[in-house]
């Protein structure tokens, strides 16, 4: 399994652990580009997108890699999403468990821990 199958699989079982709606992964959410979330959760319009390789030159942290990421949230936000960006040092140490467990308790009226 690569490293976003097994924070995919993570997420997944803590959701249901935590009466979380179940997210999909790689939801194209984009009707015209191929722009998709690391998770969704589709009938709520929310993402989670979780920035890898950071640390290293490329990708999310290049000049390019960060003009893609930027109108992929912009038009995630037309669209009407709702987008929670985090990197696995902030999905590993639960930081964006409690950021999805905010949102969701606001917006399912559920209790927070």
């Amino acid at each position: 399994m690569t490293k976003g199958e097994l924070a995919f699989l993570a997420l997944k079982q803590w959701c249901e652990k935590n009466g979380i709606p179940t997210p999909v992964p790689e939801h194209y959410f984009h009707p015209k580009r191929k722009f998709r979330f690391d998770a969704s959760w589709v009938d709520y319009k929310v993402g989670l997108d979780i920035q890898g390789q950071i640390w290293h030159k490329g990708g999310h942290s290049s000049g390019s890699g960060i003009t893609k990421d930027c109108e992929k949230i912009s038009l995630a936000a037309v669209e009407g999403w709702r987008v929670l960006l985090c990197t696995y040092e902030q999905f590993n140490s639960g930081k964006v468990f409690k950021w999805i467990a905010e949102l969701f308790s606001k917006e399912l009226n559920l209790p927070q821990d």
